[in-house]
């Protein structure tokens, strides 16, 4: 009884259906980055007294490696859509010409949910202290938000001020910046940054699951030539 076997081109259309999930999320991850947390505060402890117009808070931050891409805030809106804006400003406590600064619409933000900010690629002196500083540039009364504190000074890189007195706790907060391949890589033999060890392991194994694809579709095409199967 002879068996019909499937035709090369069905058997490689298949493989590559199969790769092509693989393929595409590996050149994703390698060209586009990824979103490390380098610095965070999220133990909530309760939330600050109310933001009035010209209210200033300022926290102090030490990025080990001087860069940062984005800020991420646990704001209070008290269940309501309040009107107005916030200023978000980050400078590096060597560099003060380069500074970020980010208006907020204080109607989009959402009570008890994270709020990202971003700054693009800000770089400082690695090591050195960086300035957070949320505004209150305007609003009326009723329109007032917050932000989260840790309730104890858990952050041990920096403090909080509120008009420039200084306050017993920290904000809750995340510092994010884009990692790549080769940062991570070298982020690992340097041991600066061990948390990535699994995420790198996870890149690996994506890769080898695509190019163990890729080997098995040349495979059988070899396969199949030397058989003299033409279809």
């Amino acid at each position: 009884m002879n068996r019909v076997g499937m035709p090369v081109r069905e058997k490689v259309l298949i493989w590559l259906l199969v790769a092509a999930p693989f393929l595409a999320a590996a050149g994703y991850w390698v060209t586009n980055g990824f979103s490390a947390t380098m610095i965070r505060n999220t133990r909530v402890g309760a939330p600050c007294p109310p933001l009035k117009t010209g209210d200033i808070l300022s926290q102090s931050l030490t990025v080990p490696d001087g860069r940062l891409d984005r800020v991420m805030l646990l704001f209070g809106t008290y269940r309501r859509i309040n009107r107005g804006r916030v200023r978000v400003s980050l400078a590096g406590d060597n560099s003060p010409s380069d500074i970020r600064t980010v208006d907020l619409d204080i109607s989009r933000l959402v009570d008890n949910e994270w709020a990202v900010i971003e700054f693009g690629d800000f770089r400082a002196d690695p090591g050195s202290a960086v300035t957070l500083q949320i505004e209150a540039v305007d609003g009326s009364a009723g329109n007032e938000i917050t932000l989260y504190h840790d309730g104890t000074g858990h952050y041990a890189g920096g403090s909080l001020a509120r008009n420039g007195a200084l306050l017993p706790f920290d904000l809750v907060f995340r510092i994010q910046r884009e990692e790549y391949l080769p940062g991570i890589v070298s982020a690992i033999v340097a041991d600066r940054a061990p948390r990535h060890g699994i995420l790198l392991v996870s890149i690996l194994g994506l890769l080898v699951c695509a190019v163990s694809v890729l080997l098995g579709i040349g495979l059988i095409a070899i396969r199949m030539r030397g058989n003299g199967v033409t279809k």
